[in-house]
């Protein structure tokens, strides 16, 4: 639908993420060798701290990923594919092997989206979360 989420932060000093509902969860699996993508926009055009962008966690692990930009005022859109290839990381450290990944999307437990960009009181909106099937 044409949800669109917004949280006001309370600075309470520590990053804040969207969480998915489950049916986004339940998407994962189908996902894989796809797309996750999302607009984003926040209160401030602070170019803020840099922090993991999307995490996704399963029984088997932790994923992440980094897009080393900041949403500005305006809807800003991100996208990633879900493969090796794009650079995600294993449980903080490690490069994310494509097993890994398959491993982490096939039972996932959660998907968190980076809602906080800048240290202090502020406010963030997340639109148009879409995955779209490696096919």
């Amino acid at each position: 639908g044409d949800e669109q989420v917004a949280v006001v932060d309370e600075a309470l000093g520590e990053t804040w993420y969207f969480r998915a509902p489950d049916g986004l969860l339940r998407q994962l699996a189908a996902a894989e060798n796809g797309t996750l993508s999302y607009s984003l926009k926040q209160s401030t055009d602070d170019p803020g701290f840099l922090d993991d962008d999307v995490i996704i966690v399963g029984p088997t692990g932790r994923l992440s990923f980094r897009f080393g930009t900041s949403p500005g005022t305006g809807w800003t859109p991100f996208s990633v594919k879900l493969t090796a290839a794009a650079g995600w990381r294993w449980n903080w450290n490690a490069r994310a092997t494509q097993e890994q990944i398959h491993s982490v999307l096939a039972n996932p437990t959660s998907l968190e989206i980076r809602g906080e960009y800048h240290t202090g009181p502020d406010e963030g909106a997340l639109d148009n979360v879409v995955l779209r099937s490696g096919g």
